[in-house]
């Protein structure tokens, strides 16, 4: 999630939640220190993901993952704004029925940076 200009660093209005992968190729992750709160949780095959959760927008937050189930709980629970990179099929189908305002990386604060691969 990229910020284009200084004026997102001011407070949020909802606290911003970011699904961060936690594996030896996402590292080094940005902006992950300026999360007020970072929730670690296993996601399958025994790799961890980390929901980062921001009231005060950093200037650049990545790489960005997919949500899982535990993702929108964690949303609903801080009444914040689900920002992923796509979605599990068992939390596709949970997501359409969840109040979570969630957001996808086809809306013009996310990019893809050509020095990480996309993940398989």
């Amino acid at each position: 999630l990229y910020f284009r200009d200084r004026e997102h660093t001011i407070a949020l209005r909802y606290p911003a939640l970011i699904q961060v992968p936690n594996d030896a190729s996402a590292l080094d992750q940005d902006g992950l220190q300026a999360a007020g709160v970072v929730f670690e949780y296993v996601a399958e095959g025994g790799i961890t993901r980390l929901t980062a959760i921001y009231d005060h927008a950093p200037d650049m937050i990545g790489p960005m993952r997919s949500s899982r189930l535990v993702s929108l709980k964690i949303a609903r629970h801080y009444k914040g704004l689900l920002f992923q990179s796509g979605e599990s099929p068992v939390t596709r189908s949970a997501a359409g029925s969840d109040p979570v305002p969630q957001f996808f990386d086809t809306i013009g604060y996310m990019f893809r940076s050509a020095s990480r691969y996309a993940p398989s």
